[in-house]
């Protein structure tokens, strides 16, 4: 717009949210002083100085204006209007889709899917039955796919129009390009399929790119919903378009009801500042590229209660207003509580977390630090307590079953293999607790957790660090590396053992959080064949020797996990992490080794040999918090974020599951007209800290002697031994052990 040669004296701005303040005597009785509302205002012409949205107050006209459904903020809303208003006279206006395919199925190309209009009208596609597919960067293909992208290609792949095309059956009949230059015309043009179809640009376009007869090249802007004439430089000269404005008021009223359905969602936000000087400090970051997939919002805290002083101002916009128009005092900031919940750690407790939240009503985002998950991590059991929470939010019962066997045996035993003791009280977990233990790799479960979430309409950022934390009365806003930030009713820490969410919460008390604290103990964790030995008998299995011990359990049908416990130091985690084939293979060969000059089981020296998978790491947990630590403000932590343990009791992942079901518990139900107040917050937190801490202090504790157990010195085995041989033959004992753990939380 800024390029387009605007008047001299004209306010520039489209995008506004704010209170109805005035309105002129023909304006419908449906529009009231002091409704919320948002649209599109007719800035950047000098006909009118005050229809420009970059202005404290707007005169809006009322066809291109609708009401802000509750649960929806002033921010989230002034992401809508001229997003909807393009992405609407695009599709259904110059495209005709609905009305040449009233029942869908095409696709449809979106070049620059990740932008703001892209972002709608992947929604509007998906909405109406036709198929999008887009081009954005790689780190944006989950914000488009969240969005209902069908594929997304990368639009600096040299095969990118070919890869459509293939993609699409060569049947691709509509193409529109948000970024209009010439790279990104040819590439809508190549793609587009053998008998051509219509490329709809959103600017003017080069038209020497105008390469294929069979393809018909238009443009829009969509300043002409206005009806009014344009006389900009050229060629941006209009004259007036009745039929754009017929169009812009139909489409307002049903793209409102898609906002006020669900069927549309908000865009994410960055708040750029309280005054109008931060309108410049967004443009230029606009124009140096560093915006991606998010839309810069200015929030003007004191407008809303300036409005209702400057009574004047409302007496001049009724005698100069025309009577068609609106005079609204321009805001972004949220009277209303939000449903954004921020969500920091996408591994197991965050999903979880998210999902559970979605189903109370809130709009949960999970912003995850990795670029893109990776291999890591070993196995986890997924313990009855867990699975009882995760089985809440999808099929993970029947999905674990169907990938694996569920523990039915524990059994010990001397490093030699002599056995100390067997129980089959596993058997019993699904009767006795509701769900059985079944063990999986870890990237599997975490991979479908995540997936349960995009599912159920929860966004997953990756590539976000997060690096600070601030509040307001009614919101906290989180700051990510790379100058990212977002707006929530509350954040929920959900990021592991190296949390930067707890090193922010406790500094805020004046502590400073101390580094994870080693035990003292090393694993290297192995995914190997099982064993012809174990194929009927599916257990969790001990093995003891002198400070050395390995387990091992099922994590599929034909594949077990198993690991070898030994004393070290962390001045060796630079060679920690997943080993290289050629590493493998070595470090196989010295395990073998050490283990069979021991006099270690056979079985556990074959597991070793034939692992195809070898990862080391050393064993971590902290110092216990107090409940009152677990929280602040508007900010909670779950899972290793506030209570991290060794691995010996199998309880990490389980606990955070758990934490996810007390802490949801208690927190009410969204609903947009009470609000969420920091104190409503804070007793939630309260309440799920108080009663989860006791119970994790415990395990982590407990979790700690176990290990010091299992690897005992010398002189010490045969007292360990024997002890395991009495646990074993105790069943009233483990019985109660496991009571302890599994019966929560339900």
């Amino acid at each position: 717009m800024i390029k387009a040669g605007i008047p001299k004296g004209g306010i520039p701005g489209l995008d506004f949210a704010g209170i109805v303040i005035s309105k002129g005597a023909n304006i419908s009785p449906d529009v009231r002083l002091g409704d919320r509302v948002c649209g599109v205002a007719f800035g950047y012409n000098n006909n009118d100085g005050s229809t420009g949205a970059f202005a404290e107050y707007v005169v809006a006209e009322e066809h291109v204006l609708f009401h802000i459904p509750s649960g929806i903020s002033f921010q989230e809303a002034a992401t809508f209007p001229c997003g909807l208003l393009t992405g609407g006279m695009v599709l259904f206006n110059t495209m005709n889709l609905k009305a040449a395919h009233p029942n869908g199925g095409q696709y449809v190309l979106i070049y620059g899917g990740s932008t703001a209009s892209g972002i709608f009208m992947i929604q509007l596609l998906r909405h109406y039955g036709f198929i999008p597919v887009v081009t954005c960067s790689p780190h944006n293909y989950t914000l488009v796919k969240t969005a209902g992208a069908e594929a997304a290609f990368d639009y600096k792949s040299p095969t990118c129009a070919s890869d459509i095309r293939e993609f699409t059956r060569d049947q691709l009949a509509y193409a529109t390009d948000c970024i209009i230059t010439a790279d990104s015309m040819k590439i809508c043009y190549e793609a587009l399929g053998k008998a051509g179809g219509r490329y709809v640009a959103l600017d003017k376009f080069p038209i020497a790119s105008h390469s294929r007869r069979s393809v018909r090249p238009s443009w829009i802007i969509a300043m002409t919903a206005f009806g009014s004439a344009l006389d900009w430089a050229a060629p941006y000269q209009f004259e007036p378009s009745p039929a754009d404005r017929d169009f812009a008021g139909t489409w307002t009223r049903e793209a409102a009801e898609l906002v006020g359905d669900g069927a549309v969602k908000p865009l994410r936000y960055r708040v750029i500042g309280e005054t109008l000087d931060g309108i410049e400090r967004g443009l230029e970051e606009l124009r140096s590229g560093r915006v991606s997939g998010t839309k810069l919002r200015l929030q003007t805290a004191a407008i809303i209660q300036k409005a209702s002083q400057e009574e004047s101002f409302i007496r001049d916009s009724q005698a100069n207003q025309q009577t068609r128009q609106v005079s609204t005092c321009s805001a972004t900031l949220s009277i209303m509580s939000s449903s954004r919940v921020l969500v920091i750690g996408c591994g197991i407790a965050g999903p979880a977390i998210a999902c559970l939240l979605k189903q109370k009503g809130y709009e949960p985002i999970i912003f995850e630090r990795s670029e893109a998950p990776g291999d890591v991590g070993a196995s986890v059991m997924i313990c009855p307590n867990g699975l009882k929470v995760l089985n809440l939010i999808g099929p993970i019962a029947d999905r674990l079953l169907h990938n694996g066997p569920p523990l039915l045996e524990l059994c010990d035993c001397k490093a030699s293999g002599d056995i100390l003791g067997r129980s089959d009280v596993p058997a019993e977990f699904a009767k006795r607790y509701g769900q059985p233990a079944v063990g999986i790799k870890r990237t599997i479960i975490t991979s479908w957790l995540r997936d349960l979430a995009i599912e159920s309409g929860v966004e997953v950022r990756e590539g976000w660090k997060l690096e600070q934390i601030q509040e307001t009365e009614d919101s906290v806003i989180a700051f990510f590396e790379g100058g990212k930030s977002e707006t929530g009713s509350f954040l929920v820490g959900a990021d592991g053992l190296k949390a930067a969410t707890r090193r922010l919460l406790l500094a805020r008390g004046g502590i400073e959080d101390v580094k994870p604290s080693f035990t003292g103990l090393t694993q290297v964790s192995g995914i190997s064949p099982t064993p012809e030995a174990f194929r009927n008998s599916p257990a969790a299995r001990n093995w003891y020797g002198e400070l050395s011990h390995v387990i091992c359990y099922p994590i599929a049908h034909s594949r077990t996990s198993w690991a070898l416990t030994l004393p070290g130091n962390d001045e060796e985690e630079a060679a920690w992490g997943l080993f290289s084939d050629e590493k493998r293979a070595a470090e196989k060969e010295k395990m073998t080794g050490i283990l069979q000059a021991k006099g270690w089981d056979p079985v556990v020296l074959g597991m070793v040999n034939s692992a195809e998978r070898l990862i080391k790491y050393g064993i971590y947990d902290r110092p216990e918090l107090q409940p009152e630590q677990w929280y602040s403000g508007r900010c909670v932590m779950v899972g290793d974020a506030v209570h991290p343990t060794s691995v010996h009791l199998g309880q990490g992942a389980n606990q955070a599951c758990e934490d996810c079901y007390y802490l949801t518990k208690e927190i009410p139900k969204f609903d947009a007209s009470k609000g969420l107040s920091t104190s409503t917050l804070t007793e939630a937190f309260k309440a799920y800290a108080t009663r989860q801490q006791p119970h994790t202090s415990l395990l982590v504790k407990g979790a700690r002697a176990v290990g010091s157990a299992r690897v005992s010195a010398p002189e010490s085995c045969a007292q360990r031994d024997l002890a395991v041989t009495r646990s074993m033959a105790d069943r009233a004992g483990l019985q109660a052990k496991f009571d302890f753990t599994y019966s929560r939380p339900f």
